[in-house]
């Protein structure tokens, strides 16, 4: 759980590109609904030491402790430990809106080769086990150890991050998609099973 903590903070961190938000107190709207999901209610903000543009939250404790990835433009993702199922309300806000991610990851497509070459590096212990998907070849990798990966199959190229082979993406069936968009320079993500 902690690998995969440091590898999603690593792909926000590499990518984030608005002011943050903080932990929502409840409204009255939600009042009804505190008692359900009060161990969702009370937050911890994780101190991010250089990152600004973006938060990151922790609610609940236990087994059922779940992360919540605030970004400024509306963008919410809620990971959830494997088993935990999504509460409606968590910090006083609906979450119809946010985007759930499902733990385990256990196939990644990881369409930003920047983002790679930082969880690769990382000091934290992080491996690329759960990184299935590439959309580089292995021969523009200038990194050795991915190179490898990619030329063993263990890490599968799917083509270039503007025309992946979607096919390829449901057989692996994959978990999470992360990449980025060189045109308006904006971060992509979204979660879950890749769909038709």
């Amino acid at each position: 759980m902690k690998k995969l903590f440091s590898f999603f903070l690593t792909i926000l961190l590499c990518f984030s590109i608005l002011p943050i938000t903080s932990c929502k107190g409840g409204s009255s709207e939600n009042a009804k609904n505190q008692d359900q999901n009060a161990s969702f209610e009370e937050c911890e903000v994780i101190p991010l030491k250089y990152a600004n543009q973006f938060a990151v939250e922790r609610y609940g404790s236990g087994a059922e402790k779940v992360l919540v990835l605030r970004i400024e433009d509306g963008l919410n993702y809620i990971v959830l430990p494997e088993g935990v199922e999504p509460p409606s309300t968590i910090g006083g806000s609906d979450t119809s809106k946010y985007t759930i991610i499902n733990q385990p990851l256990d196939s990644v497509y990881l369409a930003a080769s920047s983002v790679m070459d930082l969880i690769s590096a990382m000091d934290s212990g992080a491996d690329l086990s759960h990184v299935k998907l590439t959309s580089t070849k292995a021969s523009d990798w200038g990194i050795p150890e991915i190179k490898e990966m990619v030329d063993n199959g263990e890490i599968a190229y799917v083509g270039k991050y503007n025309a992946p082979d979607y096919e390829a993406l449901l057989e692996t069936e994959c978990d999470l998609a992360v990449g980025w968009s060189p045109c308006t320079q904006a971060f992509l993500m979204q979660s879950n099973k890749v769909k038709n």
